[in-house]
């Protein structure tokens, strides 16, 4: 079986330091048959062999990414973010470039990918105009908030067999300037950005999260991972 590596993030109580993640990811990794594992926050060295331990690895949601990766500044209306977390991914996304190990990108993957290689993100979608439709709804999580269009040909198209999905919507930020190297293979209606695929390099980013509505029994959602699982 093949084994899938998962980041976390930081968390600390006061009194201790904890790693976490949603035990979604960990579920839809096995149900689609694969073994996840967790990255755990080591020193930077250590990362390398943590890459080379995997077959491939999924950079999950959680904290805003940092403007400053992508040469902005920072705007009112952030929700968080981790220096720590971002430093630590970057470095799982450089060396899983160099190792050419497969990437899928969720919701904070997506857009730190897309920053990492070069590309921007909307701060706010909000704020910056961008959203008409509701992206922030956490009732509908493991069912599905609006519905993307899928380009034929595209990693989700080929996972899911569909041109129109249901998905689910937890995100305020977005990606805005498309990094170099990929092509967008989703939006919702009102232009969001919800897919993105780099074949050439096999890193396959997604705004939504699959996981929640793959734990769910969700059958298009469990084929993304297989899909990514089958990947070399």
């Amino acid at each position: 079986m093949k084994k899938i590596l998962i980041s976390s993030q930081p968390y600390s109580d006061g009194k201790r330091n904890y790693v976490q993640i949603n035990r979604n990811y960990a579920e839809a990794v096995r149900l689609a048959g694969a073994v996840p594992f967790i990255a755990p926050y080591t020193d930077l060295e250590g990362v390398s062999e943590l890459v080379e331990m995997s077959d491939a690895i999924i950079l999950t949601g959680g904290h805003d990414v940092n403007p400053l990766i992508y040469g902005e500044e920072l705007q009112k209306g952030i929700l968080g973010i981790s220096t720590e977390r971002d430093a630590f991914d970057m470095r799982l996304i450089e060396e899983a470039i160099r190792l050419k190990k497969p990437m899928l990108g969720i919701c904070r993957g997506m857009q730190l990918i897309n920053a990492c290689l070069g590309g921007t993100l909307y701060q706010d979608i909000y704020k910056d105009n961008q959203a008409k439709l509701e992206h922030v709804n956490f009732d509908t999580i493991a069912t599905g908030a609006h519905y993307i269009t899928i380009k034929e040909q595209s990693f989700l198209h080929r996972a899911t067999g569909l041109k129109k999905m249901l998905v689910n919507s937890e995100h305020h930020q977005a990606v805005k300037d498309v990094a170099e190297g990929f092509k967008v293979t989703a939006k919702s209606s009102d232009g969001i950005i919800e897919a993105m695929d780099d074949a050439h390099r096999n890193i396959y980013l997604v705004q939504f999260h699959p996981e929640a509505m793959a734990v769910n029994n969700n059958g298009e959602a469990i084929n993304i991972f297989k899909e990514f699982i089958k990947l070399k």
